[in-house]
């Protein structure tokens, strides 16, 4: 899959967020801000190698996930056919996104 589309379900801007707000917490809004950004970086990759990633069949089928920012996780489907990679679900620190991601599926 060379060029695709992206898109991601509305969920995945909440994870975000909430990962955000945990780590700001934490660490302050400027490392909150750069592992987001780390995060957005990792999600566009999935495109340029949408077979990048650990397939997760026993998630859901098709489901795979990469690490990201550390402590993150993000899960996405790709699909070859038409051209598109869904991001299902970002994690962080053992939010539980592989149930969140069986949940949408």
């Amino acid at each position: 899959m060379k060029k695709c589309r992206f898109l991601r379900l509305p969920g995945v801007a909440d994870d975000l967020a909430g990962i955000a707000t945990l780590i700001a917490g934490h660490a302050g809004a400027r490392i909150a801000l750069r592992a987001v950004d780390e995060i957005e970086t990792v999600i566009q990759k999935p495109g340029e190698a949408s077979h990048n990633g650990s397939l997760r069949d026993e998630i859901a089928l098709g489901i795979r996930a990469i690490p990201a920012a550390g402590k993150g996780v993000a899960c996405f489907v790709a699909d070859d056919e038409h051209q598109v990679v869904r991001i299902m679900a970002i994690g962080h620190a053992g939010s539980g996104w592989p149930r969140v991601a069986r949940s949408i599926t």
